[in-house]
């Protein structure tokens, strides 16, 4: 009989346990209610994400006429060396000067002697583009920093004339071959110049929201080799670059 009762009293206290755990659980449960999404007034953003905001890149001004260091104050361009200089290896820019400067609203195009380092980059450069809005040194290959500039320009080229000149163009060829690691020097013919065929000043197509710039680099050996480069927007911004095979003696066009 003593049995039978110590099982019925285990029994029940077991019994007692399970209700009061579940009835736990179904308090917790309660009293943390599901979080809601409130589309009108949302949360703050965390400590991460107010840091992306604060250094999100602000959008450069895009001015539809070239300046250069030889018609406005130099400050502007001195500015620019420093950012430069700041980025660059320094070991190797304590005796940078600037050699050249142009600009388009805050877009700079510096050519600097001697040349300099930037760190990642294989070898020493001599012409750069920066941003001035954001301070930034657009490196080799960065296309993907110019991509404002390059926007800007076909949007405000489809009605502009003026920067669709021969003029315009050769700037463009020039900040682009500064991007492309190259001087920003491209070569332009002389007038009666006797050519290899396709041999031409650069030239761009326009044809909304797409283009094509094309412009050719020159070395000074015997004879002389010809790199043609072709910077094209499609989807994105594509280089291509290649030598240009010409047989020697050079074919002379009547």
């Amino acid at each position: 009989m003593n049995i039978e009762r110590h099982i019925l009293l285990l029994f029940l206290a077991t019994a007692m346990m399970i209700t009061s755990g579940c009835q736990g659980k179904s308090h917790d449960a309660q009293s943390t209610p599901t979080p809601s999404m409130d589309l009108n007034h949302p949360a703050p953003p965390s400590d991460k994400e107010s840091q992306a905001t604060i250094t999100k890149p602000q959008r450069p001004k895009f001015d539809e006429v070239w300046h250069s260091i030889s018609d406005e104050s130099v400050d502007a361009y001195h500015a620019a060396l420093d950012v430069l200089i700041q980025t660059a290896d320094n070991q190797m820019s304590s005796s940078v000067r600037l050699q050249n400067g142009t600009r388009l609203g805050d877009w700079f195009l510096l050519k600097v002697a001697p040349a300099i380092q930037i760190p990642g980059e294989t070898s020493a450069r001599e012409s750069f583009v920066i941003d001035m809005k954001n301070k930034i040194v657009i490196g080799r290959d960065g296309w993907i920093s110019t991509m404002p500039f390059f926007e800007d320009y076909v949007e405000r080229a489809t009605t502009n004339p003026a920067l669709r000149t021969p003029e315009f163009v050769l700037k463009l060829a020039q900040l682009s071959a500064a991007v492309a690691a190259e001087a920003m020097e491209c070569f332009v013919p002389t007038p009666g110049e006797n050519l290899p065929d396709g041999i031409e000043a650069p030239r761009l197509t326009l044809s909304p929201p797409s283009f094509k710039l094309v412009w050719f680099s020159r070395n000074q050996a015997t004879p002389p080799t010809y790199v043609r480069f072709e910077l094209e927007r499609v989807n994105g911004l594509t280089l291509h670059a290649e030598i240009v095979d010409i047989p020697w003696p050079m074919r002379v066009v009547p």
